[in-house]
């Protein structure tokens, strides 16, 4: 998992009321996958919060419990004069 915050956005929109209203396009999605979105949804949510309001605290407190590193360069040191 290399951009927590594009699967929040990407779970997020997934459960919009709108995308939830798609049952025919729901009922059509694999068991497997649907409980794979599911077990991604529960931990990167609260017990606390309501489904539509789900921050990603529960990903935070991982990532904080063990060593974390990020990289931000933003350019190549080859080639530089």
């Amino acid at each position: 998992m290399r951009n927590v915050h594009s699967e929040v956005a990407i779970l997020s929109a997934l459960s919009s009321a709108p995308i939830e209203r798609l049952r025919d396009t729901w009922s059509r999605v694999p068991k497997s996958r649907r409980r794979t979105f599911h077990t991604l949804w529960e931990l990167l949510c609260c017990p606390h919060e309501t489904d539509t309001d789900c921050p990603t605290s529960k990903m935070e407190k991982v990532f904080s419990s063990k060593p974390f590193h990020q990289s931000v360069s933003l350019r190549s040191s080859q080639g530089e004069a």
